[in-house]
């Protein structure tokens, strides 16, 4: 995956946060139905042929190689740890009852 930026008006259908960069498995530059992952949220998401943003749904992830859902999964779960590691970095409260 390679990042590139450029993007304009993308949003994450789940999370709506505007994306300004994006990854594409199979070329330098995102196309027309390729699968990313939103860096906010870890949701899978889908290039429309606007360039706009779908949610991912099963019939899109089916037909990945096993090498691309290996690196989208991986991505997901970076994500997951970057989020926990800023929870404890800036003080956040952790999730979860805590013993006193």
């Amino acid at each position: 995956m390679r990042l590139r930026g450029g993007m304009k008006n993308a949003r994450c259908p789940a999370c709506l946060k505007r994306l300004d960069a994006a990854t594409s498995l199979s070329s330098a530059t995102p196309a027309p139905g390729s699968v990313s992952v939103c860096a906010y949220c870890a949701t899978y998401v889908v290039f429309q042929t606007d360039m706009t943003l779908r949610q991912a749904r099963p019939e899109d992830l089916e037909y990945l190689s096993l090498t691309a859902a290996i690196e989208l999964a991986l991505y997901v779960q970076m994500i997951h740890r970057l989020h926990a590691a800023g929870d404890r970095i800036i003080g956040a409260k952790p999730h979860g009852p805590t013993a006193e």
